[in-house]
């Protein structure tokens, strides 16, 4: 139990450095950084109601992302 909850406490603490990373970054790698659902999301493409990008991770990694609107 205690195990679990260190694990939970580390990945709360992770999360809140992402998101203050986010708080501070406007641009990562010439790319505007937009904060979509408290999200710090790259958006490279739009069509119609669908975007493609990228979601800035906290180490600075980008994870690929289809963000639709409805």
């Amino acid at each position: 139990m205690a195990l679990a909850m260190a694990l939970a406490m580390a990945l709360a603490m992770a999360m809140a450095l992402a998101m203050a990373l986010a708080l501070v970054i406007n641009m990562f790698n010439g790319d505007k950084v937009y904060i979509i659902d408290e999200t710090p999301t790259i958006i490279k493409s739009i069509r119609d109601n669908i975007a493609k990008g990228y979601i800035l991770n906290g180490d600075f990694t980008l994870t690929p992302t289809f963000i639709v609107q409805g």
